[in-house]
């Protein structure tokens, strides 16, 4: 629903995702990653808050509540990137990585008072 990019994310951090991550052959490995940071984010907030993405819900999130949404992105993929799990299991599957309490800090007028 609500994704960063890199070019965001860069303005943010000042980290550059594409020098530092991994190289694959098709050199998505950056949009793959904050794809991937995104979805975790939401899946939290729809574990807390099932009625924030509902179909009737989604047009209505505010400005605000999407910059609380890439916030909560962003610091997840911090968090990710300093605990070193950006990298994929042998079994090709992502290396699953817990919301951290500073998300859930950022999170928090989200995931209990909804819209």
């Amino acid at each position: 629903m609500i994704k960063i990019t890199e070019q965001e994310y860069y303005e943010i951090t000042g980290i550059n995702l594409s020098s530092v991550l991994p190289k694959d052959q098709d050199s998505k490995q950056a949009e793959r990653f904050l794809n991937r940071m995104c979805d975790e984010v939401e899946r939290f907030i729809k574990k807390y808050n099932p009625k924030f993405y509902n179909d009737y819900n989604l047009p209505n999130i505010t400005k605000e509540q999407k910059e609380i949404i890439k916030n909560a992105c962003i610091e997840h993929a911090l968090y990710t990137w300093n605990t070193g799990s950006y990298y994929y299991e042998p079994n090709g599957l992502a290396k699953k990585i817990p919301i951290s309490q500073d998300v859930k800090d950022i999170l928090t007028p989200l995931l209990y008072r909804g819209l």
